[in-house]
C-alpha cells in the first residue's frame, strides 16, 4: 500500500454506485426535487414510513430514473415504427414504453404510502401482545429503559422490535431520556393506537399515576378491539363469499341459460364477435377466463383484508416459482396436442380459442396444485400445534398444583406425547 510523506498509509475510499447515482441526481434535479418535496410533503411521508432517506435525495433519484426511462422509451418507441410489424402492435409497444416513466414517478409516491400502511398494520397486529408483555414487566417493577432493551432483542416481535430499536437509538446515541425518546419516536407514527398507548404510558409515568392499572386497562381494550376486528373480518368474508356466489353461480347460470335459448332460437353471437363461430364461444370465455379471473380477484381482496402475522410461510411461494415453468411447458404441450398452436401466430378461430382456454386451465391447475398442497400441510401442522399447546398448558397447570417447580413440571410432561409440539417441549 502506498504511503504518504508523513509515513501514514492512504486508505482507498470505496464509492458505492448508489452514491454516484445520488450525486448525479442532485446535480441535475436538486431544485425541482425540493419543490416536489414541499408540494407533496414527501418528508412527512418518509418519516411516517420509517424510511431513513433524505427526501430531496429520494425525489431527485427517482426523477433521474424517470429521465433515463424516458430516453429509453423514446428510443424504443420511435424505433419500433421502423420495424415491419402490424401497426396495432407498434402502437401498443409505443404506448407501453410511454407509460413506463409515468409508472416510475407514481412508484415514487406509492412506495412511502405502502410503507406507511405496512408499518401501521404490522404494529397494530402485535400491539395487544406487546401491551400484555409490558404490563407483565411493569408488575415485576422493571424500569422503562430495560423494557425497551428487552423488546428490542425479542424475536417474537417483528415490527415492534424495530420500533423499540428506534427508541433505543435515541437513548444510546442521542442522549435522550427514555420518556423523551418514546415521545420523539412515536410523534409521527402512522398507528394512532400505538401512539396513544405509548404517550399515555409516558404521561402516566410523569404524573405519578398508577402505571400498572393504566397498562392493564389499555391491554384489555386492545384485546377487545382485536376481537371486534376478527368478528368484522368474519362478516367481511361472508360478504366476499356472497359476492362470488352471485357473480359466479347466478350470473353464470343466467348466461348459460341465455346462450342455450339463443342456440335453440338460432340467434348466435357470430356477427357481433370478431371471431368466427357460433354462440358457444361466450360460455367458454366466461367459464375458463372471466370466472377464474373473478375468483383470483376476490381471493386477493380477501387476503388483503386479513390481519397480517410476523411469520411468513415461504414454502408455497417457492413451490409456485418451481411450478410456473412446468405449467408453461404443460400449456405449450396442450396447445400442440390439441392442434390450437396456430393461435400463437394470429390465426383465431372458435376451436383455437376454446382449446387455448382449456390448455390455460390445465396449466393453471399444474401451477397452483403444488403450492396448495404445501400450504395445506403447513396449515394442518399449525392447527396441530395449536391443539397440542392447549393440552400442554392444561396439563402443566395440573402438574404445578402438585407443588413441582416449572422446570420439573416441563421435564415430567416431556415424557408425554403432544404430537407436533414434541420437538419444542423436548
Amino acid at each position: 500500500m502506498p504511503k504518504s510523506s508523513g509515513g501514514k498509509s492512504k486508505k482507498k475510499v470505496k464509492v458505492k454506485t448508489k452514491e454516484v447515482i445520488d450525486a448525479l441526481a442532485l446535480s441535475l434535479f436538486e431544485r425541482p426535487a425540493r419543490r416536489l418535496v414541499r408540494a407533496l410533503e414527501i418528508d412527512i411521508s418518509l418519516q411516517k414510513a420509517g424510511m431513513a432517506e433524505h427526501p430531496v435525495i429520494y425525489v431527485a433519484r427517482h426523477l433521474l430514473y424517470v429521465l433515463i426511462a424516458g430516453l429509453i422509451a423514446i428510443y424504443i418507441g420511435v424505433s419500433v415504427f421502423f420495424i415491419k410489424i402490424p401497426f396495432i402492435t407498434q402502437a401498443i409497444i409505443a404506448l407501453i414504453m410511454g407509460l413506463i416513466p409515468l409508472f416510475i414517478f407514481i412508484a415514487m409516491l406509492v412506495k412511502p404510502a405502502a410503507a406507511i400502511s405496512s408499518r401501521r398494520n404490522d404494529v397494530e397486529s402485535e400491539l395487544p401482545f406487546f401491551a400484555a408483555y409490558v404490563a407483565t414487566l411493569a408488575r415485576a417493577g422493571i424500569p422503562v429503559e430495560v423494557v425497551i432493551e428487552r423488546v428490542a432483542k425479542l424475536k417474537i416481535f417483528k415490527a415492534l422490535r424495530v420500533e423499540a430499536q428506534r427508541i433505543l437509538r435515541e437513548i444510546k446515541y442521542f442522549g435522550y431520556n427514555p420518556l423523551s425518546a418514546i415521545e420523539k419516536a412515536v410523534r409521527n407514527h402512522p398507528s394512532v393506537r400505538f401512539r396513544d398507548f405509548l404517550l399515555g404510558y409516558v404521561t402516566t409515568l410523569r404524573t405519578g399515576g398508577d402505571v400498572l392499572h393504566y397498562l392493564e386497562i389499555r391491554t384489555q381494550e386492545l384485546f377487545q378491539s382485536k376481537i371486534d376486528e376478527l368478528r368484522t373480518l368474519t362478516e367481511r368474508m361472508g360478504t366476499f363469499l356472497e359476492l362470488y356466489i352471485v357473480l359466479g353461480v347466478i350470473v353464470g347460470t343466467t348466461l348459460l341459460t341465455f346462450f342455450a335459448v339463443s342456440g335453440v332460437l338460432g340467434v348466435v353471437a357470430g356477427p357481433i364477435l370478431p371471431i368466427g363461430g357460433g354462440g358457444g364461444l361466450m360460455p367458454y370465455l366466461f367459464n375458463f377466463l372471466i370466472l377464474p379471473l373473478l375468483g383470483i380477484f376476490i381471493l386477493y381482496t380477501a387476503h388483503a383484508t386479513q390481519p397480517k402475522t410476523p411469520v411468513v410461510i415461504l414454502r408455497p411461494y417457492v413451490n409456485l416459482m418451481v411450478s410456473i415453468p412446468l405449467a408453461a411447458i404443460v400449456f405449450m404441450l396442450a396447445l400442440a396436442i390439441s392442434g390450437a398452436y396456430p393461435i400463437l401466430y394470429g390465426k383465431v378461430t372458435q376451436y383455437n380459442v376454446m382449446a387455448t382456454l382449456v390448455s390455460l386451465t390445465i396449466a393453471l391447475m399444474v401451477a397452483i396444485l403444488p403450492p396448495w398442497w404445501s400450504y395445506r400441510k403447513e396449515l394442518l401442522g399449525t392447527r396441530g400445534i395449536t391443539r397440542a399447546t392447549a393440552n400442554f398448558l392444561r396439563d402443566l397447570a395440573e402438574v404445578r398444583k402438585t407443588g413441582l417447580s416449572p422446570e420439573k413440571s416441563i421435564i415430567q410432561l416431556s415424557l408425554r406425547d403432544y404430537g407436533s409440539l414434541n420437538p419444542v417441549i423436548r
